[in-house]
């Protein structure tokens, strides 16, 4: 039975009705987590460099380095949960927000990464190729 033609006094046809059911996706908090920690790592390591943007510390590029391979995960493990709250849509998923959160600093982890790096790999083969002229 077509829902347009179905008078108001009428309940809709029970082979129409469906029912959802409630539920949290496991990885929502730990996604949720894991890109916070992720941002707020490459936040901390980010400032504590010293004067010359060149000069990182080794140490602080590995655990840079870890804080971005973090987002990383955190992208890919938002990801599949995104995934597998679209492929149930009779699934009311509580905390969807939480996912898509880890999704997005994820994404932004990744990006500064990407951003920060490039641009000390580029002013440190620079500051190589001055030191290696003169």
């Amino acid at each position: 039975m077509d829902m347009t033609h179905v008078p108001a006094d009428q309940p809709p046809d029970s082979s129409t009705v469906t029912t959802s059911r409630s539920q949290a996706h496991p990885n929502g908090v730990l996604v949720a987590l894991l890109g916070a920690l992720s941002l707020i790592g490459q936040l901390i390591i980010s400032t504590l460099r010293s004067e010359n943007p060149g000069d990182l510390i080794t140490a602080d590029r590995w655990v840079f380095s870890l804080f971005s391979g973090l987002a990383l995960i955190t992208w890919w493990i938002a990801a599949r949960a995104r995934k597998q709250i679209l492929a149930d849509p009779d699934v009311v998923w509580t905390n969807a927000g939480l996912v898509n959160a880890g999704y997005v600093m994820g994404i932004i982890g990744f990006v500064i990464f990407s951003a920060l790096m490039s641009f000390f790999g580029w002013w440190e083969l620079l500051a190589f190729g001055i030191r290696s002229t003169s």
